[in-house]
């Protein structure tokens, strides 16, 4: 569910930012996501970068003899 997503990365950016501040370290919020087309067109990954440092692309598995 795309906006369900795009929800808890903007919940876990509001967490990280407070713990952060609590106790001085740097938190990252990352993601690995499938890049077939029937998984990227679920999440507006556009609306869901803003909370997240990186979104690494899985494309390993695009290409092959299968």
């Amino acid at each position: 569910d795309g906006p369900a997503y795009i929800a808890l990365m903007a919940e876990l950016r509001v967490m990280l930012d407070e713990l952060e501040a609590e106790n001085g370290r740097t938190y990252e919020l990352t993601s690995a996501i499938g890049v077939g087309h029937d998984k990227i067109e679920d999440v507006n990954y556009g609306d869901a970068i803003q909370y997240m440092d990186y979104i690494f692309a899985m494309t390993y598995d695009l290409y092959g003899a299968w």
